[in-house]
């Protein structure tokens, strides 16, 4: 009995202890936080919680192999990406961000009667192309809005900062880029050349700019890059007859690629053009970037519906060239897999070390899904205007075995 009242007291201290420890810890995170809301009350601003919600993540990729459908809300003209491994819709009335699995994260509300986006591995930059407001959302929620005098036509965003395309009164064009603490950092206007593309650095120092006129019916094209640090043009070349559609940097900033209507062209940071490309038709039907490769998509011919799709890394040289049997509308470029979208098919193919490609299959979907999407983990989701279905290499080829097994089974 006395060895039993020993454990009791030994137990009864021991549970004094460990409580007054808490409370001691309690007081010290206490006293902690009064005394930075004390130091630091004049930092404490909205401003700054949106800034530090900017790099908030709350929610994990999910691990779900289903071969399902997710239940989205959009329409015929939504956009579509992958944001940390999760499905982003945006459309006119806002944008919506659904798990793999489904489940539906946020959606937030919003009227642009024109959205355009650019993003990053991070965040999403939604413009009214028609108005003159601009959202930054992050996997949570909005983190920063603004609205301009003007329409905005067109922008950039990476971890740096982000830039916008917009005017003023007296002037057709210009840019204003921020830093990433959506602080103004440059601002320059054009009284007569149209921005039709600009980029960000990957540490927000350069931005190069797509300045473009129109001379007797023959584009007159500026390719300008700014020094964001001291306001000055670093470099500057001009194109004739080309309109430049996108133009944006290599992920270590190293070279920059310049997509125009007619050609392909890859430059270093000096502007000096290493390489080009010039499209076999008169014009590219389709482009598609990632921080690896660009890949466009070309007519074998100018009736039917075999295309071919070409990659290229960021020096120019040419990775692969593989034949489509039917019209190529969408593509993703995973981590270890290549999709491309048909309105029949859904074309895989294996990336290599080296970036060049071997087909993995080709699957019918039963559907005509207007975008496919991959995440890191290389599961795919195509999506029309109502739901989006999940699946994989893996999950798509023992559909098919099974179909085969089915009709050979039918067929006995």
């Amino acid at each position: 009995m006395p060895m039993q009242n020993q454990l009791e007291e030994y137990y009864r201290r021991s549970s004094n202890a460990l409580r007054l420890v808490r409370y001691i810890v309690l007081l010290i995170f206490i006293l902690f936080l009064l005394s930075c809301i004390f130091l630091f009350r004049n930092d404490i601003t909205l401003d700054n919680i949106q800034y530090l919600m900017k790099y908030a993540d709350f929610y994990g990729s999910s691990d779900t192999n289903d071969t399902s459908d997710i239940s989205i809300s959009a329409d015929s003209e939504s956009q579509m990406l992958m944001l940390r491994d999760n499905l982003a819709v945006i459309s006119k009335s806002g944008i919506g961000l659904y798990e793999f699995s489904g489940r539906k994260l946020f959606n937030y509300n919003f009227s642009y009667s024109n959205p355009g986006i650019a993003y990053d591995d991070r965040n999403i930059l939604v413009y009214d192309i028609s108005g003159t407001e601009i959202s930054i959302f992050n996997s949570f929620s909005r983190v920063y809005s603004q609205k301009y005098p003007y329409s905005v036509k067109s922008g950039c965003i990476n971890d740096s900062g982000f830039a916008i395309v917009t005017n003023e009164k007296t002037y057709r064009s210009g840019v204003i880029a921020y830093n990433s603490k959506y602080e103004e950092v440059f601002r320059w206007m054009s009284a007569d050349r149209y921005v039709s593309a600009l980029a960000l650095n990957d540490i927000g120092t350069r931005l190069a700019c797509c300045a473009v006129t129109s001379q007797n019916g023959v584009y007159d094209t500026k390719i300008i890059i700014y020094d964001l640090t001291s306001g000055e043009v670093d470099s500057e070349i001009s194109l004739s007859d080309e309109l430049p559609l996108k133009i944006v940097y290599s992920e270590d900033s190293s070279r920059i690629i310049l997509i125009t209507d007619s050609m392909i062209h890859f430059y270093n940071t000096k502007l000096e053009d290493e390489k080009t490309y010039k499209y076999n038709q008169s014009k590219i039907d389709k482009y598609f970037l990632s921080d690896r490769m660009v890949v466009i998509s070309e007519s074998n011919n100018l009736s039917g519906n075999s295309m071919t799709l070409i990659g290229f890394d960021y020096s120019g040289q040419q990775l692969f060239s593989e034949n489509a049997d039917s019209k190529v509308s969408d593509i993703s470029i995973g981590k270890d897999m290549l999709y491309a979208l048909s309105p029949q098919y859904v074309y895989c193919y294996a990336i290599n070390d080296d970036l060049s490609v071997e087909p993995e299959g080709k699957f019918a979907t039963g559907s005509q899904y207007r975008h496919i999407l991959s995440d890191s983990s290389d599961r795919y989701i195509v999506a029309d205007t109502k739901s989006a279905h999940r699946s994989s290499v893996e999950d798509s080829q023992k559909e098919l075995a099974e179909k085969i097994e089915n009709a050979d089974t039918e067929n006995v």
